[in-house]
């Protein structure tokens, strides 16, 4: 994988060596923590799932939930669609991305944290 200016940042088959592993398990306090820009951090089984992602090799076809031992992301971890007058056209696009993102998405109406 090709990496920024300071160089690769992920080390497939090795977590512990990987720039990205080690950023997103700082302190948001540090200066190198990832994720920037006031975002929150990762859960920890988002966090999970990339170590286990980088140390079966950071396949970059490889989706989320396909990985060898992850844990189950809740739904509020998962990515979700706007709700739109009539979503049923665009149904096969949808499920081509939730198989290649392996991931599942979620109606706006359909969250509970919409109510």
């Amino acid at each position: 994988m090709r990496g920024g200016k300071d160089g690769k940042v992920i080390k497939p088959g090795d977590p512990k060596h990987s720039e990205l592993f080690r950023r997103i398990n700082l302190s948001p306090e540090e200066k190198d923590f990832m994720p920037t820009d006031g975002k929150p951090p990762l859960t920890a089984s988002e966090i999970r799932v990339i170590e286990l992602w980088i140390a079966s090799g950071a396949s970059s076809s490889l989706p989320a939930m396909e990985v060898h031992g992850a844990p189950p992301l809740l739904a509020s971890e998962q990515p979700m669609l706007p709700l739109t007058k009539d979503y049923r056209s665009q149904l096969p696009l949808i499920t081509s991305l939730e198989h290649e993102l392996g991931c599942t998405w979620f109606l706006a109406r359909e969250n509970p944290q919409m109510d």
